[in-house]
């Protein structure tokens, strides 16, 4: 409700943010050797679940994983049993590799009260629960994965002087920009984005903050 109080220097400019595409989940997925495509979600939906399950479905289980949501909260947003809920679940930490992740995870908290993330930043590990500690260490290389991928993205914009970097906000970078270089911007959107250390590309959208 308060967006509205940021203005733009630019006559008629436009206050714009550019958000990484599934970041969690593509980190999850890239982290296990899988080859995420941009819609990382409807690719999970259509190879490891044959469409068994919709896209949106398996967004919120993958979600659930990376976040460490019970089997009983998860049967309660796609309205399955518990059953089938955990059986979803399992199958995307399988997917995921999470099981051995969290292993290593667990065994460097315990002997030495820390955890690395993918880039090797350290993160005190004072909740050895394991959930927390892959959510952490997903999180964490999220925040990296988008500071590194703003700063080519700018870098890939040429410097224009039309758009100017305002904040970031979690995986998205909100921007002022001059109409003249809204056509700039928008060309984000279908730009591969390398992150060094990554074999897989990553993705951005382009929208109205």
């Amino acid at each position: 409700d308060l967006r509205h109080i940021i203005g733009s220097r630019f006559e008629r400019g436009a206050i714009c943010q550019v958000d990484f595409v599934s970041l969690e989940a593509r980190i999850a997925a890239a982290l296990a050797g899988m080859s995420p495509e941009r819609d990382v979600y409807a690719q999970i939906a259509r190879d490891v679940f044959d469409m068994q399950y919709s896209r949106d479905q398996v967004k919120l289980a993958c979600l659930s994983v990376i976040y460490g949501a019970g089997p009983k909260r998860l049967a309660s947003q796609l309205k399955v049993s518990r059953l089938e809920a955990n059986a979803l679940a399992f199958k995307i930490s399988s997917t995921f590799d999470v099981p051995n992740a969290s292993n290593r995870l667990l065994r460097e908290a315990v002997d030495t009260g820390m955890i690395s993330n993918y880039f090797g930043r350290l993160l005190r590990a004072d909740d050895k629960a394991s959930h927390v500690l892959y959510n952490n260490l997903i999180q964490s290389t999220g925040v990296d994965v988008a500071m590194a991928g703003f700063r080519w993205i700018l870098n890939d914009l040429g410097n224009d002087p039309g758009i100017v970097p305002i904040f970031v906000l979690h995986d998205a970078i909100i921007l002022d920009v001059d109409p003249a270089s809204v056509g700039n911007l928008k060309r984000t959107s279908t730009t591969e984005i390398p992150i060094t250390g990554f074999d897989a590309p990553f993705y951005a959208d382009v929208s109205m903050f």
